[in-house]
C-alpha cells in the first residue's frame, strides 16, 4: 500500500482556505435568511390585502422582488467559490474539500 500523497498546499495556506471558506458561507447564509425574510414578508403583506407599503404599489414590488432574486443569484455565483482554484463550489452547502482542486475548506 502507497503512503497518501501529501498536499500541494502548504498548512498556512490549508488555513486561509479554511478561514475564507467560513466567511463565504457566513455571507451565504445571510444572502439566504435575507431572501427568505423579504419573500415571507412580502407574501404576509398580500394576504393581508394590503397594497401598498411605503408608498410603492404591489406590482412595483414583484418588480423589485425579481430584481432581488436576480442580484441575489449573481452575488452567490461570484461568492461560491473555492478560495484556492477560485472554481463554483456547486449546490452543497457545507462541502469538506472542493470538488474540483481538493482543497480542504473545512
Amino acid at each position: 500500500m502507497s503512503a497518501p500523497a501529501a498536499s500541494p498546499y502548504t498548512e498556512e495556506q490549508q488555513a486561509e482556505f479554511r478561514r475564507l471558506f467560513v466567511v463565504r458561507r457566513r455571507r451565504r447564509r445571510l444572502l439566504t435568511l435575507a431572501s427568505m425574510a423579504l419573500i415571507l414578508t412580502i407574501l404576509v403583506l398580500r394576504l393581508r390585502g394590503i397594497e401598498e407599503v411605503f408608498g410603492v404599489p404591489a406590482d412595483r414590488w414583484r418588480l423589485y422582488v425579481l430584481a432581488y432574486v436576480g442580484l441575489t443569484i449573481l452575488v452567490s455565483l461570484t461568492n461560491w467559490r473555492c478560495p484556492a482554484c477560485q472554481r463554483f463550489l456547486g449546490r452543497y452547502g457545507n462541502p469538506r474539500f472542493c470538488p474540483k482542486c481538493g482543497a480542504p475548506l473545512q
